[in-house]
């Protein structure tokens, strides 16, 4: 009986171990910064953005970069629960002349302070007006250069939302991570 508990033990810990070796890590790999241009509510709870792509970059840090072009637009639906969910499409004009075509699906929520902080137009920031802004993107590309993408699993945080209202340059900005596997 001691015995097979002792085995028990063995394995939960050994598997325990090896679980932990083997769990994804993230890779700081770009940023994608995107301009908010107009927005129009098409339901109570459905907010549309025209992105404004004049200003807005992604970048793959050692890489290249690539600037958005039209069509890019988002449309975020207020939930019940606060939680904005964000459904975001974007073509991507990259420094070798082909597009990426980046999609994401994110989630922001709003701290106690994110919906004056957004009424007054100030920017909103991790612990400053956010209590989480995630988000999960698809790129797709024919580019020889950039065919990596198309194997990748990525994941974004949301670093800065500028509302519009005070600035001249109303816009979010992303730290784009790749998820690395430890086999």
């Amino acid at each position: 009986m001691i015995r097979t508990i002792l085995m028990l033990v063995l394995v939960v810990f050994s598997y325990s171990a090896i679980s932990a070796e083997e769990a994804p890590t993230l890779k700081l790999v770009g940023t994608w910064k995107v301009g908010l241009g107009q927005n129009a509510f098409v339901e109570d709870r459905l907010n549309v953005w025209n992105l404004a792509v004049g200003n807005s970059k992604l970048e793959f840090f050692g890489i290249g970069s690539g600037k958005p072009i039209n069509p890019c637009g988002e449309w975020g639906e207020q939930r019940d629960s606060g939680t904005i969910a964000m459904n975001v499409h974007c073509s991507v004009l990259m420094d070798d002349g082909s597009i990426i075509l980046y999609e994401y699906r994110g989630r922001l929520r709003l701290d106690e302070t994110g919906g004056d902080l957004w009424g007054n137009g100030d920017p909103l920031k991790a612990g400053e007006g956010m209590a989480y802004w995630i988000g999960v993107p698809l790129l797709k590309t024919k580019s020889e250069k950039y065919a990596w993408v198309n194997e990748a699993v990525f994941m974004m945080r949301g670093n800065i939302l500028v509302p519009p209202g005070k600035s001249d340059d109303p816009m979010v900005q992303y730290d784009l991570y790749q998820v690395e596997y430890n086999f």
